[in-house]
């Protein structure tokens, strides 16, 4: 009964993000490439730099109180009931 409520409030507010999700992906995507290039053509891929962060995927995460790990509202609920 609460986690319904719960989950009822919180897709409700859930934030709808998918276009930076999309960017963030396509991102990756080419610098994956580069990565491939570079290994092909036989060269050092720290030259590159870190790989982009992937931020958008992240915000809608509910970190667990006790453990600090990462959960969908759904399934934090699920991890909190059978802690």
């Amino acid at each position: 009964m609460e986690t319904e409520k719960f989950i009822a409030k919180e897709a409700k507010y859930k934030k709808n993000n998918w276009r930076q999700q999309h960017e963030e992906f396509v991102n990756n995507l080419k610098y994956n490439r580069k990565v491939e290039a570079v290994k092909e053509a036989g060269g050092d891929i720290r030259s590159l730099g870190p790989a982009p962060k992937m931020t958008a995927i992240e915000s809608n995460m509910v970190e667990c109180p006790y453990c600090a790990r990462k959960f969908n509202p759904r399934k934090i609920l699920l991890f909190l009931k059978s802690s």
